[in-house]
């Protein structure tokens, strides 16, 4: 994908969301493991987090995330647009990867997902190949929430190999507590793994 195309469109988004009333959101936290696609990007070591949201009234939206990863650390940008079309949510974006390895080549990545009620799917396509997901989420007693995960990865050499994922979080005073299981069926990488995890929401 073209890199300047990223940058063009991260640069409109967050334009709009600087000169406009945008909706400002941002979390930190850290987790006993990391995960991307149900691998750990970690090596089965803590990650810390932080996160920082932009959204505009008609649907735009820009963020902002860094995190580490084994042998470094990554920065992602990206951003995109949600619509809501009847019943139907639709969300078009798109996302670099950048890692402050040298050895590590950045990935722009473009998607296009859907939602209805608490249901939502999404296809992510870069050079390396594409990745389908399929959410769910359920608010619980006692603030708790359950989120479901499924997910396929696609390469365009190796083989195809599929991650599926359970969350529990629970919001206590101004933290969020979460423990989740994963599973990935990834050659070499895969297996079951679990990880427990708190976040905060930032105040500006």
């Amino acid at each position: 994908m073209n890199h300047r195309f990223i940058t063009a469109a991260l640069g409109i988004a967050l334009g709009f969301a600087a000169t406009a009333q945008a909706d400002v959101s941002a979390v930190a936290g850290m987790k006993s493991n990391g995960f991307f696609h149900g691998v750990t990007v970690t090596d089965d070591k803590p990650m810390m987090f932080g996160q920082v949201h932009y959204a505009l009234p008609n649907g735009l939206y820009a963020f902002g995330k860094a995190n580490n990863v084994a042998g470094g650390g990554e920065v992602d940008l990206g951003g995109g647009l949600k619509r809501q079309l009847g019943i139907i949510g639709i969300d078009a974006g798109v996302i670099s990867y950048n890692f402050t390895d040298p050895n590590r080549e950045r990935i722009d990545e473009v998607y296009l997902g859907a939602s209805y009620g608490p249901m939502s799917a999404a296809l992510a396509s870069n050079k390396g190949g594409q990745y389908l997901q399929v959410n769910a989420g359920q608010a619980l007693q006692r603030d708790l929430k359950l989120g479901l995960h499924w997910g396929n990865t696609l390469p365009k050499s190796g083989a195809a190999f599929w991650d599926a994922g359970v969350e529990l979080t629970k919001d206590f005073r101004r933290f969020q507590l979460s423990g989740e299981v994963v599973h990935s069926t990834a050659a070499q990488v895969g297996g079951t793994k679990f990880s427990v995890g708190v976040s905060r929401p930032l105040d500006f």
